[in-house]
């Protein structure tokens, strides 16, 4: 029968492994912990990037709303000749697009500006953000916004546009 001794140096070599193993895991964990915080870091910095892009579009069209509305002012106070013509109606005129699964795009593909626009939300999914309020949209220009259907509330086949000197709002064909 064979004996085996054990001596000091085997207990203190599993030692010193068993610290070396935990290092290495701490150290791997530390390094994934990091990572993820790395990333996170860069999502937020995304976001502000986007939030602050937003906000510099919504203080465009904050500047251009209040000189529209001076020019307005002007021409319904001065009817003289050259003053700008105020925008009728008819030349504003909405579409609707789909852009992914849920974004839309309310785009003016009238001749002139159109300010105050809102969507009316009483006919909208539960779903539904960043729905237009007093917003200023340009010929050619559109205003993005998330609808999606749940299983309480199906899309509706038309939404509800209003705007400054609109008169009623007009129902705008939702796309499939």
């Amino acid at each position: 029968m064979v004996y085996m001794a054990v001596e000091a140096g085997d207990a203190a070599t599993w030692a010193s492994t068993l610290v070396a193993v935990l290092v290495a895991v701490t150290a791997w964990l530390q390094s994934r912990k990091t990572r993820g915080e790395q990333e996170e870091q860069a999502r937020i910095q995304r976001e502000a990037t986007e939030l602050a892009h937003r906000q510099t579009e919504a203080a465009e069209r904050r500047a251009f709303a209040v000189e529209q509305m001076l020019e307005q002012l002007i021409a319904t106070h001065e009817l003289e000749p050259g003053s700008p013509p105020r925008p009728s109606p008819s030349s504003i005129q909405w579409t609707l697009e789909r852009r992914g699964k849920h974004l839309y795009l309310l785009r003016n593909v009238g001749s002139d500006t159109a300010t105050g626009v809102r969507v009316d939300p009483s006919n909208m999914p539960s779903i539904a953000s960043n729905l237009p309020e007093d917003a200023v949209v340009r010929p050619g220009e559109s205003v993005e916004f998330l609808m999606a259907a749940s299983l309480a509330t199906p899309l509706p086949g038309e939404i509800w546009v209003s705007w400054s000197l609109g008169g009623a709002p007009v129902a705008v064909s939702v796309p499939n």
